[in-house]
């Protein structure tokens, strides 16, 4: 008789123990996936911070990571967001990439100090932020740097000597 009384306990509250037990992994994994979408989106919509891309890639990793190997029965994690933050990020060190490169050519420089060799380099690094790094919002150092690049181009003599001389040029392909 304690046998199956036991046996008749175990079948009424077990299922009250599991539906217990997954509603609150539910709940626990759906905050962890709302907190790691909340940082990818606002990541995706300043579009310019690479440590906040970052940040949600690692939330979201650790959802991906807990969820997998153990819980079966829950939705695998949406990746659309993670896609579209890889985009971004590998935008985002491209321009850290050219960033760099930009501020060792105009380190310390003054317009006089620009020769033709630097000239080019400067004139290539700001082509490709304009033309292959358009799309990718700046931030507020990268605006500075580059129109400090700018201003180098425009005010030394290499760059003074081609504003001269483009009026005859093209008076010239005519």
């Amino acid at each position: 008789p304690l046998f199956l009384m036991r046996n008749l306990a175990i079948e009424v509250g077990m299922p009250k123990l599991q539906s217990f037990v997954r509603g609150c992994i539910s709940r626990h994994y759906s905050t962890q996936l709302h907190r790691a979408d909340g940082t990818l989106t606002q990541a995706l919509e300043t579009a310019n911070d690479i440590a906040l891309v970052r940040e949600g890639f690692k939330q979201a990793e650790d959802v991906i990571a807990w969820l997998e190997p153990n819980l079966s029965f829950l939705p695998a994690y949406p990746k659309y967001l993670y896609n579209e933050a890889k985009k971004l990020e590998a935008r985002l060190m491209e321009w850290e990439a050219l960033q760099a490169k930009m501020e060792d050519l105009s380190n310390g420089k003054t317009p006089a100090d620009v020769g033709p060799d630097l000239y080019k380099a400067l004139i290539a690094a700001c082509k490709s932020a304009d033309a292959d790094l358009a799309d990718v919002k700046r931030t507020k150092a990268q605006e500075e740097l580059y129109d400090f690049c700018q201003e180098l181009i425009h005010e030394s003599p290499p760059g003074k000597l081609d504003a001269a001389a483009r009026p005859a040029l093209e008076s010239l392909d005519r």
